[in-house]
């Protein structure tokens, strides 16, 4: 039981007995002050009502408009996605590149032992030619 029930009782009795020991008149007019006091109370509690609606209504659109705010926990969960995957995606450039740099150097290598296989060919074929010159030459002086 509430407060405002008690006083209400209490205010009924007293009416009650006002009316055994007073006149109707001021039986009424007490009556009437009751009335009007419940009706203030009544409208006020309803007043209370839609105000208390009005600021629950008001922090659920602020609720819902912070929900709606990117948390800071996904974004730091999305920029390390990201990061990820710019690393992994290094990593696979990284490698690619590496591969193709031995490829190149296997095939420069190649390249240069052929240029030194055949500069061997070639000075021996220029010193079979400056023998064979040489030869020929002797055989001239000795003639």
């Amino acid at each position: 039981m509430s407060i405002e029930n008690i006083l209400i009782a209490v205010y009924l009795v007293s009416l009650i007995i006002a009316w055994q020991a007073a006149q109707p008149q001021v039986v009424i007019s007490m009556l009437l002050l009751l009335i009007i006091i419940l009706l203030g109370k009544i409208d006020a509690k309803t007043e209370a009502t839609k105000l208390k609606e009005s600021i629950a209504s008001k922090l659920d659109s602020i609720t819902m408009k912070v929900d709606s705010i990117p948390k800071t926990d996904d974004i730091k969960e999305s920029f390390n996605r990201d990061i990820m995957f710019l690393d992994r995606k290094i990593s696979e450039l990284r490698n690619e590149y590496t591969v193709e740099m031995e490829k190149q150097y296997r095939e420069l290598a190649r390249k240069i032992l052929e240029v030194e296989n055949s500069v061997g060919e070639i000075r021996r074929t220029v010193g079979a030619a400056f023998g064979s010159l040489e030869e020929r030459l002797g055989e001239r002086e000795e003639e």
